[in-house]
């Protein structure tokens, strides 16, 4: 098990996960969390898994850590107790359902919370904001599509990030993306934009509002 062995969507979160006890949500196989136990990139690793079969195969892959690393069995934060761990990691899921997690146990959530959607991030933004997170990294990785990573950290007060953008704008599309002008999110807004003009029903409100938060995006990435 080694850092080639991943996504570069889960490298990135591998990077991003600072040194001290993270738990991986939805572990999987727990490769991710092997990974960062093998670089010594967190003193322990605890894999969160809710289905039976990859949570067996998670315990047989992280055995050589011995008490470096463990397996639960559970559904989200439940299997966590409220402030054992320093961070969180939830990829490969829909950003709704990312969401529902974090608010099923906020008591629960630590300080550090990567995550990395499987659609827009536009919700997990919204819950920053609501509860006091700040958007401390973002990008989008290659993969099937363009996979956004965002990495929140507990603070005080309004995210400085979001000053001198249009809110809306930046909680759709990512206030570092757009203020870095970042080429994979120029494509995907260029994508957008024309997905929105060839709908047959241009004059819908819905479909409009939309068209004018693409186009004031474009004119923020061009």
């Amino acid at each position: 098990m080694n850092l080639k062995t991943l996504e570069s969507r889960l490298q990135t979160v591998l990077e991003w996960v600072p040194y001290g006890i993270h738990a991986d949500i939805g572990a999987d196989h727990a490769y991710l969390l092997g990974n960062l136990l093998d670089q010594n990139r967190i003193a322990k690793g605890i894999a969160i898994e809710k289905n039976r079969e990859p949570f067996e195969l998670a315990l047989r892959n992280l055995q050589k850590f011995q008490d470096r690393a463990e397996a639960r069995l559970g559904d989200g934060l439940t299997p966590l107790k409220a402030g054992e761990v320093d961070s969180i990691s939830i990829c490969g899921m829909g950003a709704g359902l990312m969401v529902k997690i974090l608010q099923a146990h906020a008591e629960k959530v630590p300080d550090q919370v990567i995550v990395q959607p499987n659609d827009s991030a536009e919700p997990l933004r919204r819950w920053a904001m609501q509860n006091m997170f700040h958007v401390k990294q973002e990008t989008l990785t290659v993969g099937f599509w363009h996979y956004p990573v965002l990495h929140f950290q507990r603070a005080p007060g309004e995210d400085p990030v979001y000053q001198g953008l249009n809110l809306e704008v930046a909680l759709r599309f990512g206030p570092w993306l757009l203020r870095r002008k970042d080429p994979f999110l120029l494509d995907y807004v260029q994508k957008q934009k024309k997905r929105l003009q060839n709908l047959a029903n241009v004059s819908n409100p819905r479909v409009q509002q939309d068209l004018e938060r693409v186009e004031m995006a474009l004119r923020m990435l061009q």
